[in-house]
């Protein structure tokens, strides 16, 4: 299903790329943790659901990033309400 998504939205932006974060929270921050300078060259993270949008704006803000005046993020599966 993840795969769908994301050919979903490279059909729409062919230059869209693929940052695979692991499934496990502890593990996902570290992985946040790591590439925070790479996440921040975005101005924009579409995630395959809301949980995972969720997780990684509550890290930006951790941080000190703002959502959505410094990057935007989007979830797919609008679970998150």
């Amino acid at each position: 299903m993840d795969r769908e998504r994301f050919t979903g939205l490279k059909s729409e932006i062919p230059n869209a790329e693929l940052m695979v974060v692991p499934m496990e929270q502890e593990a996902r921050a570290v992985f946040y943790r790591e590439h925070l300078e790479n996440i921040k060259n975005y101005s924009a993270v579409f995630a395959v659901s809301d949980y995972y949008a969720m997780d990684l704006i509550q890290f930006l803000k951790s941080v000190g990033i703002s959502v959505p005046e410094d990057i935007s993020v989007v979830g797919f599966d609008n679970k998150g309400k």
